[in-house]
């Protein structure tokens, strides 16, 4: 479920970036932007059930709804309701081992990997510029008779160059979700903030062998969304924009 695809500044229609991957038994968020549990009710997902949180690097618009996500899941679901944080930071997971909801905060580095019941999720390094950064590969079960899973590759902000795409490609990726920040007409801009253009998340969507592409963070100049779309299209036909509250079901890849 794709709950914000906001870019830096959150509107009405369009939260902080925030995605929720909801597997058998787990629930996992990756990034955690203003309003995220305001979202989630609106999705009927239970705070209770988020046993993992994946931030990928400390911008504001990717991080700052913890807070308030943990004091909401503390008073809605108790201490028994603990969660595991996966943080770019030392320093914020330090902040974050004194809340009584988290059971450990693990400062991740290139292909750091948890394990849950039901997935595994692997962190990969991005580029964007000169913060620490991480994007998030997850092997999901989606059918426990079967033993059927999908994989899931989730950029955050930036762009996956050398070992992040090394990684990914010998894990594989069925669906990519993608910063999408600018189309390759403002490659210049894109590089300049160290986003990636619709064209960047197109081209590692086929060198991976991705069944879908899936856009997001896109910059609000862009108010006709279909240069965007068509902007990665050249390259990458099987792909869509996010919008909020947007479900992406999983045992269709």
């Amino acid at each position: 479920m794709i709950l914000g695809t906001a870019a830096a500044v959150p509107t009405r229609t369009s939260f902080a970036p925030s995605i929720a991957l909801v597997g058998l038994r787990s629930t996992v968020l990756m990034d955690v932007g203003e309003g995220t549990q305001i979202r989630l009710q609106e999705a009927g997902i239970s705070l209770c059930k988020v046993e993992l949180i994946a931030i990928t690097h400390l911008h504001g618009d990717h991080f700052l709804g913890l807070f308030p996500l943990l004091q909401s899941l503390n008073l809605q679901c108790g201490t028994s309701a603990r969660v595991r944080i996966l943080s770019p930071s030392k320093a914020l997971c330090e902040i974050l081992e004194q809340s009584p909801c988290v059971r450990e905060c693990i400062v991740v580095s290139h292909g750091t990997s948890v394990s849950l019941p039901d997935l595994s999720i692997t962190s990969v390094r991005i580029d964007h510029g000169g913060i620490e950064a991480y994007g998030y590969h997850v092997t999901v079960s989606v059918d426990s008779r079967a033993r059927k899973v999908v994989r899931v590759f989730y950029s955050g902000d930036g762009v996956c160059r050398d070992e992040c795409l090394s990684l990914v490609r010998g894990l594989g990726a069925d669906v990519v979700v993608h910063d999408a920040s600018f189309t390759s007409v403002d490659r210049d801009k894109a590089l300049a903030s160290a986003h990636a253009t619709a064209l960047d998340a197109a081209l590692l969507a086929r060198s991976v062998g991705a069944k879908l592409l899936v856009l997001t963070h896109i910059s609000a100049r862009y108010s006709d969304r279909m240069s965007v779309l068509s902007d990665a299209k050249r390259f990458f036909e099987r792909c869509v924009i996010a919008s909020d509250l947007m479900a992406v079901p999983l045992t269709l890849y």
